[in-house]
């Protein structure tokens, strides 16, 4: 696990979120993990992200034509790639795996998510089983 604390606006979220989301679409395609501190937050992060995908001369052509490939919960690319956007709830968390998992504003996250910890360390024993 990787945690990086910086000032506020500056980049952060473009240099490790964004540019992590890339990197695992084309050179590691493989199931990744995207929690947000709340479901309104990882709705726009993935709106967001497709934007990013859809400009990027690296990814664009990986994006499916399918409409339902992209949606807020989820965007999945011609290369095996597939993105989920979570957010802190037992329902979220509970029977998923995947290789990475990239978190944002974990300080604004809830602490305990029913009863089970925080949803960082919850997602952090998916990825390791």
């Amino acid at each position: 696990m990787m945690v990086f604390v910086g000032p506020a606006q500056c980049g952060k979220t473009f240099a490790f979120v964004y540019g992590g989301i890339i990197y695992c679409v084309v050179e590691n395609p493989n199931p990744l993990g995207m929690l947000h501190s709340s479901e309104t937050r990882s709705k726009n992060l993935s709106r967001e992200v497709a934007t990013l995908l859809r400009r990027s001369p690296a990814t664009s052509e990986l994006l499916s034509p399918n409409k339902k490939d992209t949606t807020d919960k989820q965007i999945t690319l011609g290369n095996g790639a597939q993105l989920n956007f979570l957010w802190p709830s037992s329902g979220q968390l509970a029977g998923v795996s995947f290789q990475t998992v990239l978190s944002t504003d974990v300080d604004r996250m809830m602490i305990n998510v029913s009863g089970e910890g925080s949803g960082l360390m919850q997602l952090y024993q998916r990825m390791r089983t």
